[in-house]
């Protein structure tokens, strides 16, 4: 059988072929829409490089297609997908904070919790709401204060406390609560990826 990779396509051709492979029976294809998408929208943020437009309209049709196919878990990525896109259009530096989180997701998932909070957080604190050791806080944190989303401040003794800046509680608000959390996917459904950059670097391939 013949392989086309979605990459040599435009993303409003990615979704028509991603489309026609569902309607073949192909459940991969959703999984293979998403990481196109994402591809082209990290390759954006980083670089200011491809047709915003183009972009925004292929994820907009990918919702849509989601939504009428009630694909809840896939209607809420590229619904997201495409908020961030528009807010990078409004901050330039989204690229570079979106980085300062990390794939692994642990990063970003520190800074919601400070951001949900009005007053500073401990270690100690972050440590009980994640399952992170202290030192594995201490190392977020750290990562996160030299970005500008954090500040640590001493308390008394060795206490530390944490609590996000401006831009950290802006941040914030734009990454998802949790991926994992969207309904249940039905049996032959491919999940989507749970972190923003995973995935990038595999084939993005339709069974045609």
């Amino acid at each position: 059988m013949a392989t086309l990779l979605f990459v040599d396509l435009r993303p409003t051709e990615s979704v028509e072929r991603a489309q026609e492979a569902s309607s073949q029976g192909h459940a991969e294809a959703w999984a293979a829409l998403d990481r196109h998408l994402r591809w082209h929208l990290v390759n954006h943020l980083q670089n200011r490089s491809g047709d915003e437009e183009e972009l925004g309209e292929a994820l907009l049709r990918a919702s849509h297609w989601a939504e009428r196919e009630e694909r809840e878990a896939w209607r809420i990525q590229w619904t997201y997908l495409l908020e961030l896109l528009r807010d990078a259009s409004r901050q330039p530096a989204l690229a570079a904070e979106l980085r300062a989180v990390g794939p692994e997701g642990r990063a970003a998932e520190v800074l919601k919790i400070l951001a949900s909070h009005s007053q500073p957080l401990r270690p100690s604190d972050l440590a009980k709401r994640t399952g992170l050791s202290i030192q594995q806080i201490s190392n977020l944190g750290r990562k996160l204060e030299s970005s500008g989303l954090i500040v640590r401040r001493p308390g008394e003794g060795k206490a530390t406390w944490l609590f996000p800046t401006d831009r950290g509680s802006k941040l914030a608000g734009l990454l998802p609560a949790s991926i994992t959390s969207t309904p249940k996917l039905d049996e032959d459904e491919e999940a989507p990826e749970t972190l923003f950059w995973t995935g990038l670097d595999r084939p993005v391939e339709k069974v045609s």
